[in-house]
């Protein structure tokens, strides 16, 4: 038979009578010849020859990426401040949370009815 190269994000098989796939790094997925970062992940994956290298870190909290793109900040929810802690602002009350798996704020801050105060992250008001 007649040798060739294999194409890049394959490599030759043990016995060498075909090319196989190499698997993309963690948190990465296979777009053709490319390994891309999954979206909630950032980082550069590259083909060397032979094998992958580069890696693709989380998102921290308060961030999230599209596939193969950067984290950027996520928006704190309405009447919350205090990012990538969001927290209700003052005369709101509820409770903020991350959740990373989806990307977003979940939670909501209501206004303190009127006579009632609260501060800046508070769960409730107060008279």
């Amino acid at each position: 038979g007649e040798c060739r190269e294999c194409e890049a994000g394959t490599k030759q098989s043990k016995d060498t009578t075909f090319c196989e796939s190499v698997l993309c790094p963690a948190n990465a997925k296979r777009m053709g010849p490319l390994c891309m970062c999954l979206a909630g992940y950032q980082g550069q994956v590259q083909w060397n020859g032979e094998s992958y290298t580069g890696t693709c870190q989380p998102c921290g909290d308060g961030f999230h990426s599209m596939e193969n793109k950067p984290c950027a900040a996520v928006d704190c929810p309405e009447n919350s401040v205090g990012h990538p802690h969001c927290a209700c602002a003052a005369g709101f009350f509820g409770s903020i949370e991350w959740k990373a798996s989806l990307g977003q704020f979940a939670g909501t801050c209501a206004r303190c009815p009127e006579g009632f105060s609260s501060t800046q992250g508070s769960a409730q008001c107060v008279q």
